[in-house]
C-alpha cells in the first residue's frame, strides 16, 4: 500500500510538472500584449453571393471569407493583401467586398464594385512581378464612423536590416475558429526563421493557414517600436518522399518593399 501511494505521490508531481510547464508556455505563446491600434488596422476581405430561391421568390446573401487585409495610409486610405486573396483567374473576384467594426461596436461592410462604381479610377493593382502575392487598392472609409487605424509609410521595416530570430507578430483570420467577424483578429507570435539575401521574401515560424493570406506580419522589437515586415501569402508544405504534402510550420512572407513597389509605382497612381 505505501509503495502504490509513493507512486501515485510521484505520478501526481509529474502531472502537477507537467501542467506547469504547460501553463508557462501557453502563456508565454498566447498571452500577447499588442496595441489595440495593431488590431484595428486588420479587415477580413470576402465576397458577397446572392442567392435566389425559386419556391419561396425570396433573395438570400451568402458572404463568403476569403482573407486578411491591412490599412495603409500615404495621402490615401489603401487596402493591401494577398493577391490571390483578390484575384480569380487574373481577375477581380465577383462581389468582393471588406469588413470590420464601427465604433459603437456594431459590424459595418463595403462592397469594392459600390466604390468603383462612385470612383470610376480606383482598381486593385498587383505587383509587377507574377510571382509576388501582393495586391492593393485605394478604400473610401468614414473614419467618423469605422473604428480604424493605419500603417504609415514610415512604420515600414525591410527585413535585410533585420538578424534571423527576431519577435514577430502574425494577425489574420484563420478559417475554421470562426474568426472571420470584424476588428478581431487572430494573433500569432513567432520569428523570423529565414531568409536569403535579395530575395523578396521570407519565412516565419508562426502557424499560418487559410484566411491569414494577406495578413500583415509586424516586427516586434519593444512594445513602443513595431513596424511592419511584410504581407503573408501561404504556409510553407513539407512534401514526403511519397508525395503527401504537410504543414512546415513555416509561413511565407512578403516583404514591405514589395507593397511600396506597388503604391509608389504609376500603375497605382494612375487609381488616384
Amino acid at each position: 500500500m505505501e509503495l502504490i501511494a509513493n507512486n501515485s505521490l510521484k505520478h501526481g508531481i509529474k502531472i502537477i510538472s507537467a501542467l506547469t510547464i504547460f501553463i508557462f508556455l501557453t502563456k508565454s505563446v498566447y498571452a500577447i500584449e499588442i496595441p489595440d491600434y495593431l488590431k484595428k488596422c486588420v479587415l477580413a476581405i470576402g465576397t458577397r453571393n446572392y442567392d435566389y430561391n425559386e419556391s419561396t421568390e425570396e433573395q438570400s446573401i451568402t458572404r463568403v471569407f476569403r482573407g486578411t487585409g491591412v490599412l495603409i495610409w500615404t495621402d490615401r486610405f489603401i487596402l493591401v493583401t494577398a493577391k490571390h486573396v483578390v484575384f480569380e483567374n487574373g481577375k477581380v473576384a465577383p462581389n468582393l467586398c471588406f469588413w470590420g467594426n464601427t465604433r459603437d461596436g456594431k459590424e459595418f461592410m463595403y462592397s469594392f464594385s459600390d466604390i468603383q462604381n462612385e470612383y470610376k479610377n480606383i482598381k486593385w493593382i498587383p505587383h509587377s512581378d507574377p510571382n509576388i502575392d501582393i495586391a492593393a487598392s485605394i478604400i473610401i472609409l468614414d473614419l467618423e464612423k469605422e473604428d480604424l487605424s493605419f500603417v504609415g509609410l514610415n512604420g515600414f521595416e525591410n527585413v535585410t536590416d533585420k538578424e534571423i530570430g527576431y519577435d514577430v507578430y502574425c494577425l489574420g483570420y484563420p478559417s475554421g475558429i470562426g474568426a472571420t467577424k470584424g476588428s478581431n483578429p487572430v494573433i500569432r507570435k513567432g520569428i523570423v526563421a529565414h531568409k536569403d539575401k535579395g530575395s523578396n521574401f521570407f519565412h516565419i515560424d508562426a502557424i499560418v493557414s487559410g484566411g491569414n493570406s494577406g495578413g500583415p506580419v509586424f516586427l516586434y522589437e519593444k512594445k513602443e517600436n513595431i513596424r511592419l515586415l511584410g504581407i503573408v501569402s501561404a504556409f510553407r508544405p513539407f512534401v514526403t518522399s511519397d508525395a503527401r504534402f504537410y504543414h512546415s510550420g513555416l509561413g511565407i512572407v512578403y516583404t514591405a518593399e514589395c507593397i511600396k513597389d506597388i503604391i509608389e509605382s504609376p500603375e497605382f497612381k494612375k487609381t488616384y
